[in-house]
């Protein structure tokens, strides 16, 4: 749960805020009868800054003389039949229209009926607005009674009907169904309008009606053990109070949804980020601050690079002098270089050795040059894999094979394998060659083979 949340209980006779937490704390609202909207909001600021308020999102409970109530039915609805038509079904039995409230309902738990709850925005929407306008969040307007009702039917689920007194002289008659409120009524505090009131609540003829009271005095409780069909169930339980601030922050924790709530419609937030701005706003200046940084790092960076580029710049303008003196220095100094060194190994007659890329060409130049010129032999056919050489052949004699081998084993880069030769028919003439032979090997990289050869030399 939350660590704290705050409540405003806007009791007529009362007024006051609450802080609910580990160490409950609550002040009056220091206001007179007949303040204004805005010294009401005054007040409020003033008894919640007492508190330790900063702005979080709070209840408003509003008392019950502010509430309308009454219970509607929902079977008999078209299908389908969204939100708007429950609180035209809720207007026929209000003594004002849909217009002029804000409501809410509570659906039975079978779907078949609902409690609707509302109250006249005439005396709401001047309080939430001078509330806002103050620097107070309201997140949700719910009616003190029914945050209560919702907290104590968490452990009675036996109850029929839920009394306590209301503390200006009145009371809190709650009737339910399933678990949820099917009527609430206002009623005085005198034994026989409770007792009208209780036997009117509908019941299971063969079970009764069981009556949970809270903190009924003497002589309503023995009116009530006098009705037939009628169990009465004394319970000592939390203060009304207690129990709906209980429930506030539970909800403003995210861990329960309020039965009523009457913070929608015209009433609703419209600022739904406004808990947060101030976060926003850090959030916006840290990465404003983030990327101003990253600007300049690049920026100094680039100013780095720039000087880097520069002075190598300078070095090869340097170094073109150095080697042509009498020559201006080109724009571009190493493609400059470069031409003059491709000039140099033409001259010093390397400008027809193959570029480094040409494996083929340096391994087919290595095979040939690498052929004994003492042995008579016949070249049929040479081929160059990757990593690899074939050459067929006709010789002489065996031993004519085995020199061609040698030789070749006598490169580093080559790893060459013992011949396969074949004794041919005698042919016809004197050059006719008395073996073919077939030598096959692997052709190291040209890197390989140039630390081949510097491990020889």
């Amino acid at each position: 749960m939350s660590p704290r949340a705050f409540i405003i209980f806007m009791d007529p006779v009362h007024a006051r805020v609450c802080r609910a937490g580990e160490r409950p704390e609550s002040a009056d609202i220091a206001a007179a009868p007949g303040a204004t909207p805005q010294q009401l909001a005054d007040a409020a600021f003033a008894a919640l800054s007492s508190l330790g308020y900063a702005g979080e999102g709070l209840v408003l409970a509003v008392p019950s003389a502010w509430c309308l109530c009454a219970a509607v039915r929902l079977d008999d609805l078209p299908p389908r039949s969204g939100r708007q038509a429950m609180i035209f079904r809720l207007e026929e039995k209000l003594p004002v229209s849909a217009e002029d409230v804000v409501a809410d309902l509570v659906p039975s738990n079978d779907g078949e009926a609902a409690l609707g709850v509302c109250v006249e925005k005439k005396t709401l929407a001047p309080l939430v607005e001078s509330l806002e306008r103050r620097g107070i969040a309201v997140q949700a307007i719910c009616p003190a009674s029914l945050l209560a009702l919702q907290h104590l039917l968490s452990d009675m689920h036996e109850a029929d009907a839920l009394v306590w007194p209301a503390g200006d002289g009145s009371l809190e008659l709650f009737t339910l169904r399933g678990g949820t409120p099917r009527s609430w009524t206002l009623l005085p505090d005198e034994p026989g309008d409770l007792l009208l009131h209780v036997g009117l609540a509908p019941r299971d003829r063969s079970k009764g009606v069981n009556v949970v009271a809270l903190g009924l005095r003497k002589a309503l409780l023995d009116a009530l053990a006098g009705l037939q069909h009628v169990r009465v169930i004394e319970r000592e339980a939390e203060h009304p109070d207690e129990a709906a601030a209980a429930t506030a922050r539970a909800v403003l924790a995210g861990e329960a949804e309020a039965w009523v709530n009457l913070r929608r419609d015209e009433l609703a937030v419209r600022d739904r980020v406004r808990l947060v701005h101030t976060s926003l706003a850090f959030a916006a200046a840290a990465m404003t601050l983030c990327l101003v940084s990253l600007s300049g790092t690049m920026l100094w960076r680039a100013h780095r690079y720039g000087r880097l580029a520069a002075a190598y710049a300078d070095q090869q303008q340097a170094a073109f002098r150095r080697v042509f003196p009498e020559q201006p220095v080109p724009m571009d100094v190493s493609s400059r270089l470069a031409s003059e060194a491709r000039a140099l190994r033409g001259v010093s007659g390397d400008a027809s050795a193959p570029p480094p890329d040409a494996p083929g060409l340096l391994a087919l130049r290595d095979l040939i040059t690498r052929l004994p010129p003492g042995v008579r032999f016949r070249l049929l056919d040479l081929r160059l894999d990757p990593g690899r050489f074939t050459i067929e052949g006709q010789a002489l004699s065996h031993g004519d094979a085995d020199a061609i081998v040698g030789a070749l084993r006598n490169h580093p880069a080559f790893d060459v394998e013992p011949p396969r030769t074949e004794q041919m028919a005698d042919a016809p003439g004197e050059n006719a060659m008395a073996v073919s032979f077939t030598i096959t090997g692997s052709v190291a990289t040209q890197r390989e083979g140039k630390a081949a050869r510097g491990a020889t030399e």
